[in-house]
């Protein structure tokens, strides 16, 4: 074989070998583009006031889960106690960029069996169902993806305006477990739904 076919034959392969890499990167990009877009129309989108929100799905100590909006974040330790600033804390909070609008995970050391719950819910009826500053809008019982839940809603005085909030109580291993969403009353119409999408998505992972 002449020097000069050598030298045309080692640009077609290379030539050959470019396209087929070409090919088979457009291919494999396609693909996962073609399946990101099915993951994204797989999630699902929600409307809050005038804007749509998907969510994530929050991993809690392997024990259980909940959907989050996507544009939360974790609220950094400095954030959380200033906002929070009783020991008892959450230890948990995941909040929107003005930190007016969050989720609070609270895993306790308060014992507590399922059969307890109404006991526990008899203590909201009595502290916050007569109080004349505190709106007591749901104390209930709830059965959830298989769980047992104390469910209470109200609407409680702060410093400068009233907040809402939607509660979700729980045990796991015999101790207490809360949920909680809480924004200010006026944002209240726009993000009830959307609180109850949270809270009703409190499901148990499987170990």
């Amino acid at each position: 074989m002449s020097k000069g076919l050598k030298i045309v034959l080692g640009i077609v392969i290379i030539i050959v070998v470019a396209i087929s890499a070409y090919f088979i990167t457009y291919g494999l990009t396609t693909y996962f583009l073609d399946k990101q877009n099915e993951d994204t129309s797989n999630i699902p989108e929600y409307t809050v006031g005038d804007q749509k929100i998907h969510t994530f799905i929050c991993e809690v100590n392997n024990d259980f889960e909940l959907e989050i909006p996507d544009t939360f974040t974790k609220m950094d330790e400095e954030t959380l106690k200033a906002k929070y600033p009783l020991e008892t804390r959450p230890g948990l909070v995941y909040t929107n960029d003005e930190a007016n609008i969050n989720v609070a995970v609270s895993v306790t050391e308060n014992e507590m069996t399922d059969d307890q719950i109404e006991e526990f819910l008899e203590v909201y009826r009595g502290l916050f169902g007569e109080s004349e500053t505190i709106n007591l809008i749901r104390c209930e019982v709830a059965e959830q993806n298989g769980m047992k839940t104390g469910r209470v809603e109200m609407i409680t005085p702060a410093v400068d305006t009233n907040i809402y909030n939607n509660m979700c109580f729980f045990q796991i291993d015999n101790k207490q477990v809360i949920v909680s969403f809480n924004c200010k009353e006026s944002q209240m119409d726009d993000w009830k739904d959307m609180s109850n999408v949270i809270i009703n998505s409190i499901k148990l992972m499987e170990n």
